[in-house]
């Protein structure tokens, strides 16, 4: 949902992130920059760019609502940035992020040790096989595995994989979902 006021059209922009770009996406500030510098970065593919003209009062506040999924269809997951600009001037802009995924993810991680626990948000259903990595912040998989039977991976002495590094990210990935 964006707030507009005094904005009679605008562009809404809406770029998928690619997995392999999510890290440098969470802790570059891209994400805050791409509003004012364009779309179609070099970390995902652009979807949708379309003018939509806002209806309202002169001088009141304007809520327009951007249905993600209804845009980019059933079978996309991830993560996506959402971005509205003012026609005229596309400076006056601003961005959300959403992810569209069905995997809940906990997590426990204690000194040398990492629980993680997936689980269909539809249904509450174990998320059985899915690939599991925890990321540094500087982008390296420090550990990779698969849930089991109950929606659980468990990695044990992981304290030597993370000396040096600072997890950052766990990713989830079971067919075509990512969270």
């Amino acid at each position: 949902e964006f707030k507009t006021t005094n904005i009679d059209e605008v562009a809404v922009e809406i770029e998928q992130v690619f997995a392999n770009n999510l890290v440098y996406f969470l802790t570059s500030g891209y994400g805050d920059q791409r509003g004012y510098y364009g779309r179609s970065g070099p970390l995902g593919r652009s979807l949708l760019v379309k003018d939509k003209v806002i209806e309202g009062t002169k001088n009141e506040p304007r809520l327009t609502t951007v249905d993600v999924k209804g845009i980019v269809g059933d079978s996309a997951k991830g993560i996506f940035q959402i971005a509205v600009k003012d026609k005229g001037q596309r400076w006056i802009s601003d961005s959300r992020y959403a992810m569209i995924t069905d995997i809940g993810i906990s997590a426990r991680l204690s000194e040398d040790y990492l629980m993680v626990w997936a689980n269909s948000l539809a249904t509450a259903e174990p998320v059985r096989g899915a690939t599991v990595t925890l990321i540094s912040r500087n982008n390296q998989p420090l550990v990779t595995g698969r849930t089991d039977g109950r929606g659980i991976a468990v990695f044990e002495n992981i304290k030597t994989k993370l000396t040096g590094f600072e997890p950052f990210v766990i990713t989830v990935s079971a067919a075509d979902d990512l969270a």
